[in-house]
C-alpha cells in the first residue's frame, strides 16, 4: 500500500497501484469500502454509545438552527389559512345565490391555485425535523453495527455527517470517505484506486 500526503489539501491518500500489486495490497473494492466505513464510524459509534445526552443536546440545537433558518414558514402557514377561509366564504356566497356557478368556479380555481403555490413554497422552506427518539434509535443501531448491511451502515454514517461515495475515474474505481467539519480532515480522507 502506498501512502501519499497531499500537502495542498492536507489529506492522506492510500493507493494500491501497479507497483504495489499482490493479494495483500490489492484488496477487493467492496472489502476496502467496508473497512473504510468501519474506520470512519469508530469515533461516531463511541460517542453514540457513551453519551446519549450529548447527542440529544446536539439534535435539539440542530432543530433550533433549522427553525431559525426558515422564519417565513409561519407567515406562509398564515397565508394558506387565509386562503382556505376565503374559499369557505366563497362557498357561503354561492350558496346564498349572490354569484352564479361560473363565477364561483372561476374564483375558487384562482384561490386553489394560490393555495397550492403557497403549499409548494411551504414544503420547500419547511426545515426537516430531527426527532430525538430517532436519534436514540440510531444509537441503538450502532450497538448492532456488526450485524448491519453496508447500505445501512452508510445511511447511519451520513446522518452523522460522514460522506462516502464510490466513483469511476480514467484509471479505475475510486472510493472516498470524508468526515465533514472535523479537525482530523487530514486523516479522514482515504482513497483507493484499483488498477
Amino acid at each position: 500500500m502506498m501512502v501519499l500526503n497531499d500537502h495542498r489539501r492536507g489529506t492522506w491518500h492510500y493507493r494500491c497501484s501497479r507497483d504495489h500489486r499482490g493479494r495483500k495490497n490489492n484488496c477487493d473494492l467492496g472489502e476496502f469500502v467496508a473497512r473504510k466505513v468501519d474506520h470512519a464510524a469508530s469515533e461516531v459509534i463511541e460517542a453514540a454509545l457513551s453519551d446519549a445526552d450529548t447527542i440529544i443536546r446536539l439534535v435539539r440545537e440542530a432543530n433550533d438552527r433549522l427553525a431559525e433558518a426558515a422564519p417565513s414558514g409561519r407567515e406562509l402557514a398564515r397565508r394558506i389559512t387565509a386562503l382556505y377561509n376565503r374559499r369557505r366564504r366563497l362557498v357561503d356566497i354561492y350558496e346564498t345565490g349572490e354569484i352564479d356557478l361560473a363565477e364561483f368556479r372561476k374564483r375558487v380555481s384562482a384561490v386553489d391555485a394560490d393555495r397550492n403555490s403557497l403549499a409548494v413554497m411551504m414544503d420547500a422552506t419547511e426545515p426537516p425535523e430531527i426527532d430525538e427518539s430517532a436519534c436514540i434509535d440510531l444509537a441503538y443501531a450502532f450497538v448492532r453495527w456488526g450485524r448491519l448491511g453496508r447500505s445501512t451502515r452508510r445511511r447511519l454514517l451520513e446522518s452523522f455527517g460522514v460522506r462516502f461515495w464510490v466513483e469511476k475515474d480514467g484509471r479505475g474505481r475510486h472510493a472516498t470517505a470524508r468526515i465533514g467539519g472535523s479537525k482530523s480532515d487530514h486523516s479522514a480522507m482515504q482513497s483507493y484506486t484499483r488498477s
